[in-house]
């Protein structure tokens, strides 16, 4: 007993001891930690200092830089606007398209070029060499429109206002005192333009009707066709806009923007003051303020410190401009060119400024952030930061001890545990632990073991269910088909189906209503399907807008039919989507399930049925069979030799000319693509280009259409004289015309190629313009700018605004050869061709016809005045070589004069003269037409075959050309020849013998069949 007394005492001192000795190394242990910290808190605190100082440096730079260049940008885009529409109305002169002389097309077009800026400017306004003045404004209170007359004829040199009606464009005269005489010349935009020769700024002044308001004009010099100046335009630009958009742009904290001229005058400010100053007296007029008379100390400072010192890369020249010629950087947002300081008794400000440099105009962009807006932490700040370092470091020093040794058990615990979560137990749990960071950590850890058992969970339910619809997903789909054919694998009579389900212009939602809409739409379809399916149906979503139904069962001769009817009548309800109605509709793939394939071979079938609904139209389902998947991989199949046959050398460019219809001169060809396969040989266009637009090629293919037929007709412009003031139409996609750096590559296939941008037209389809964006709009302008011409194709097929057709910069109509096909034979085909030629003459536009192969669509268009035509009648489109040489033969025919066609026949026994000879002469003296057909046909024909030319021939030849040949009365018919030269009167009649050998013979069916050529077919050169 006393042993085991002894031996517990000895235990209690070893532990006791063992303790002591446990909580010096605790100590210990505490004290680098304690110098960590207290190393950590001292670097925390330079450090803190020092980023502040960088990042205060870097966001000053920053926050200037993409102040002046939002601000820049802003500038460059309000200016944009009224030089656009400028440099349209100085073109459209050039062109023709507008009578600047005519008063009512000049008002007429000014208020269209009004209406079609949308507010983007404030004023138009022209004015000629004899004072005339007309304007379209903008009220003093932007709600309304005036038009303003002068007229030294009309008016006596007053002007005269009228308010315009936005609907109707009607006028109704303004109740206004009449003003002074007016007389554009002594304007200052007027003069400026004339001097400068091109388009220029103008310089800024204040409103008379309301002098608180800067404009800002721009102007330009109207010529006509023939270079000849005929007046200035010009366009204004308030500038009121700019000081509200400095005002409510965010400068950091309290920051400040202003605009001054280079002569110091203000422009705008971000400060809300006035731009004027009162001159002394109660009545002085308004004076513009001097950025140095500002109220804000900061612009007067700036404003200085710019006067002293301006920017050290300031260009030091104001050459003008060329005439005819534009800047390089209209459109580009000027650089910030000049950091600096200055200071005020509100403190130091960090300033930037920027050159706004355009023809004319010359501004200064100063942007100003104050120094205490970068100031993030204090003095005070940095000071609190030492402070919590140090109670922390005493606590560390102060509890180290005891915290290091109450950490050991729970930590001890939590290692147990996760031991135990490694091994696969879920359930295992910490105990508490009365140290708060310990509970903390023990809870954190009993709440992360449970919420991982929560994700495996739900992992396992998100691998096969949808997370939008919570619908099975193509996974669990397909293992639902699987069981359903593991479960009938026994059953001979088994009958079921699978629906994969699409809705149709679903991209349509999400691009209108936005993704949340779209995810709306899917989750309320999702509820109505499956609400029309039983519970043994399978509905999946497989992501997007398809979905899939599994039909264990169906009946005989259903085949899915009443469940594919009954889920489109449902779809075909409309959907409440917070508070907008949507409708949508949807195709559908019917598969029946066949134990012989594997599930995903069904899904597959199922998807092509799906393909094949939508190519036959929408809200359609249609059964699968195997033909369809023949054709889908024939489909995959040529997109894939498409991906590569542009550079396998495969595809080539042909060429159909385009005709003149008043002389039959060639005007332009037209580049068509065709692709030779080397094993399906020529595929048609019909079938590869809409491939080409599915998959995108389609861009890469235009690009090499372009260059190449560029180079072909500057190859023809080289070898042939009469190909010089000839066009390459080529047709232009619309995806390509979305690229957004279209115009540089016309721009620069241009260059390479040598071809003037004249000679080049891009044919677009009229279904384009049904939705025509402002980007394809300014893509048209700008090409129009660049001098391509544009023609709409396919006239008459589209849905098209035909507002556009005097809105957009297009240059001809091309008439679709569906109309040109048969109205020679259809009144109403004809009057739709003659309402299209009439309607692009109306607007100055030239009209082609394609698909002309008749000699009759010829002389219709003639009629109608159609400008020029194309068509297998004169060329199909055929490779450069053998075009070349139909040109050449073409161009032969055309220069020489062409002889009238002469056809003589000879009696066997008269004399050496013709019996009789006409030719096309006769005919037109006659009263009919004389069209020439050719050479002379033959020589006469002698007595050696005129025997044969008996009553057949001349009753063929009268039918054919009634005026144009007559044979002789005296031959006798073939009968009496045949007497003649019969065996029994071989030598015994009085009249000689005559042969008709076989060469006779034929001569004579040549010509018979010459004769039908020149009457069914007369040479449309010579009709013209």
């Amino acid at each position: 007993m006393s042993e085991i007394t002894s031996n517990r005492t000895s235990d209690q001192q070893s532990q006791a001891q063992s303790s002591y000795r446990s909580i010096a190394l605790h100590w210990w242990l505490v004290l680098p930690v304690a110098a960590q910290v207290l190393g950590a808190i001292g670097a925390i605190s330079w450090l803190s200092w020092y980023h502040h100082r960088q990042t205060a440096a870097t966001m000053g730079h920053q926050l200037r830089q993409e102040t002046s260049l939002r601000i820049s940008e802003y500038l460059t885009y309000r200016l944009s606007a009224p030089r656009h529409v400028v440099q349209l109305m100085a073109m459209d002169s050039q062109t023709g398209r507008v009578n600047w002389r005519d008063r009512r097309d000049r008002e007429r077009r000014l208020i269209d070029y009004f209406t079609a800026m949308n507010g983007a400017v404030d004023n138009l306004a022209y004015g000629d060499r004899n004072g005339e003045f007309t304007a379209v404004e903008l009220s003093p209170d932007l709600q309304s429109r005036h038009l303003q007359i002068v007229d030294p004829k009309t008016t006596a040199g007053r002007m005269q206002g009228f308010w315009l009606d936005p609907k109707t464009a009607q006028r109704t005269p303004l109740n206004q005192a009449p003003r002074n005489a007016f007389d554009p010349r002594s304007r200052p935009w007027y003069r400026s333009a004339l001097a400068a020769g091109t388009l220029t700024w103008n310089p800024v002044f204040p409103l008379h009707v309301n002098p608180q308001v800067l404009a800002l004009p721009i102007s330009q010099p109207l010529r006509d066709r023939q270079g000849q100046v005929v007046g200035v335009v010009t366009s204004r630009l308030y500038l009121l806009a700019l000081s509200q958009f400095l005002t409510q742009l965010p400068i950091g904290r309290s920051g400040l923007a202003f605009v001054m001229e280079r002569n110091g005058h203000l422009i705008a400010t971000s400060a809300q003051q006035s731009l004027f100053r009162q001159a002394q007296g109660p009545k002085g007029a308004l004076n513009r303020l001097r950025a140095e008379e500002a109220t804000n100390p900061a612009i007067r400072a700036a404003a200085h410190y710019l006067r002293r010192s301006p920017p050290v890369n300031r260009p030091t020249s104001n050459a003008p401009i060329a005439r005819g010629s534009f800047p390089p950087n209209w459109d580009t947002p000027a650089q910030p060119q000049q950091e600096f300081v200055v200071a005020t008794d509100q403190g130091s400000y960090l300033g930037q400024v920027t050159d706004i440099r355009q023809p004319g105009l010359d501004w200064q962009l100063v942007v100003l952030i104050p120094e205490r807006d970068l100031q993030y932490f204090s003095q005070s700040q940095l000071r609190a930061i030492l402070g919590v370092g140090g109670f922390m470091l005493v606590g560390v020093i102060a509890g180290g001890g005891w915290i290091v040794r109450r950490l050991s058990r729970p930590i001890q615990r939590l290692v147990q545990a996760a031991e135990s979560v490694a091994a696969g137990n879920w359930h295992n749990r910490v105990p508490r632990s009365p140290i708060r960071e310990l509970d903390r950590l023990t809870a954190t850890f009993n709440r992360t073991i449970e919420q991982l058992a929560q994700s495996f969970q739900t992992l396992a339910y998100q691998a096969g269910h949808d997370p939008l619809t919570g619908l099975p997903n193509r996974h669990s789909f397909l293992q639902a088909i699987t069981d359903c054919l593991t479960l009938h694998a026994d059953s001979s009579h088994f009958q079921g189906a699978i629906l994969f389900l699409d809705l149709d212009d679903f991209k349509w939602i999400n691009d209108s209503l936005g993704h949340w809409a779209g995810d709306q739409l899917l989750q309320l379809v999702a509820e109505q399907l499956q609400a029309q399916l039983s519970p043994d149906q399978l509905l999946g979503h497989f992501g997007g807008d398809e979905f899939a139904i599994l039909l264990p069962t169906v009946p005989p001769g259903d085949g899915g039919k009443a469940c594919a009817t009954r889920l489109q009548a449902t779809l075909s309800q409309p959907f409440n989507l917070g508070g907008v109605e949507a409708f949508t509709r949807a195709s559908i793939g019917i598969t029946q399930i066949d134990p012989n394939f594997e599930p995903e071979a069904l899904l597959r079938q199922a998807e092509i049925a799906l393909y094949a609904a939508k190519q036959r139209g929408k809200c359609a389902y249609v059964w699968f069979s195997p033909n369809m998947h023949a054709q889908v991989v024939a489909h995959f199949q040529l997109a894939s030799d498409l991906q590569r046959a542009l550079a396998r050398g495969e595809l080539l460019l042909h060429y159909q000319p385009i005709l003149v219809l008043s002389n039959q001169q060639i005007r332009g060809f037209e580049a068509l693509m065709r692709w030779h396969h080397p094993q399906r040989g020529s595929v048609s266009p019909s079938e590869f280009v809409p491939i080409a637009e599915e998959t995108g090629i389609i861009i890469e293919l235009g690009w090499w259409a372009l260059r190449e037929a560029c180079q072909q007709l500057q190859s023809w412009r080289d070898r042939y004289d009469w190909c010089a003031d000839t066009v390459m139409a080529v047709n232009c996609s619309i995806r390509q015309l979305s690229v957004p750096n279209f115009v540089a590559r016309v721009e620069e296939i241009l260059q390479e190629t040598g071809l003037p941008a004249s000679l080049l037209a891009l044919e677009i389809t009229e279904s384009l313009l049904l939705n025509l964006s402002p980007e394809l709009r300014s893509t048209l302008d700008r090409l129009a700018i660049l001098g391509v011409r544009w023609m709409i194709d396919d006239f008459g097929t589209g849905y098209s605004s035909l507002s556009y057709l005097h809105q957009l910069p297009l240059f001809g109509l091309k008439i679709d050869r569906s109309f040109i096909h048969s109205f020679d034979r259809q009144e109403r085909a004809r009057t739709i061709v003659a309402a299209i030629v009439h309607l692009g003459s109306q607007l100055g536009l030239q009209t082609t016809a394609e698909g002309v192969e008749t000699i009759a669509s010829i002389h219709l268009l003639q009629q109608m005045g159609c400008d020029a035509v194309q068509g297998f009648f004169y060329s199909p489109p055929t490779a450069p070589a053998t075009l070349e040489n139909w040109m050449v033969a073409w161009q032969q025919r055309l220069q020489p004069p062409r002889p009238k066609p002469h056809l003589t026949l000879v009696h066997a026994h008269g004399p050496s003269q013709p019996a009789h000879s006409a030719s096309t002469s006769d005919r037109a003296a006659q009263g009919g037409a004389a069209p020439e057909i050719g050479p002379e046909i033959g020589p006469e024909i002698g007595p050696e075959i005129a025997p044969e030319i008996g009553p057949e021939l001349e009753r063929d030849a009268h039918a054919l050309l009634p005026h144009a040949v007559d044979c002789s009365p005296e031959l006798e018919p073939n009968a009496a020849n045949s007497e003649r030269q019969s065996p029994e009167n071989n030598g015994q009649g009085d009249e000689p013998k005559t042969k008709t050998p076989a060469t006779n013979r034929t001569l004579i069916e040549t010509i018979n069949r010459a004769l039908h050529y020149v009457a069914e077919r007369p040479d449309p050169i010579d009709q013209a």
